[in-house]
This record gives structure tokens, C-alpha cells and sequence, in this order.
């Protein structure tokens, strides 16, 4: 078993990282010393967290109301298209019976293969 040598020609005092390296460091260093003094990384005092938080609360609050009375509308004038239905009751039929009548097929061929992609 022989033992080999490796040299290393820099110098013992040179140091790890540039100035530049070091630099970067110690920004980052002072940048996450200072988030980590924030609440929740963005909130200064409790005070602002608490207020932050209690704006939030109002706004779902009050989109969920706007939303549900948007979604009862939508859904009261929205229209399926006869393409979508069909696929629709198709898949039913299909789940039941485990296959499609006649009639069923019949109505795919009277419609175009567009209104079918669309």
C-alpha cells in the first residue's frame, strides 16, 4: 500500500473567499438576521401582523358572499351546450349498460365533429 502526496500551492494565509464573496455574505447574513426579527418575515410589530390579519379576515369574508350570489347567477344562465350533454348522458348510459344504444349513436352522427371538439 503506497502512500502519495498531493501539493496544494496556495498559500496557508490566503483566505476562504474573496472580498467580494465575504461581502455577499455578510449582506445576506444581515439580511436574514433582519427578517428573522420580522413577524411572519414582513410585519415590523404584533401590532401590524394583528391589523394585517384582520384586513384579510374582511376581505374573505366579504368575497365569499360575492362569489356564492356570482355562482348562483352563473349558474341560473348558463346554458349547456347540446355537444356537452350528450357526452354527458352517453357516459351515463355507458356506466349503466356498459355499452350505447342506437339512439345514441345515432344522435353522434347527426352532429358535426366540431361542435363535438368545441
Amino acid at each position: 500500500m503506497a502512500n502519495t502526496l498531493t501539493y496544494d500551492p496556495t498559500p496557508a494565509d490566503q483566505p476562504e473567499f474573496t472580498e467580494e464573496e465575504q461581502d455577499s455574505l455578510q449582506r445576506g447574513e444581515e439580511l436574514a438576521e433582519a427578517q428573522n426579527e420580522m413577524l411572519a418575515g414582513k410585519f415590523q410589530s404584533p401590532e401590524e401582523l394583528e391589523k394585517a390579519y384582520i384586513e384579510l379576515q374582511k376581505k374573505l369574508g366579504s368575497n365569499e358572499t360575492e362569489e356564492d350570489s356570482e355562482v348562483e347567477e352563473t349558474e341560473e344562465e348558463v346554458e349547456v351546450p347540446a355537444a356537452q350533454s350528450l357526452i354527458t348522458d352517453a357516459s351515463a348510459e355507458w356506466a349503466e349498460k356498459g355499452e350505447l344504444s342506437p339512439e345514441t349513436f345515432e344522435k353522434f352522427n347527426e352532429m358535426s365533429s366540431r361542435d363535438l371538439v368545441d
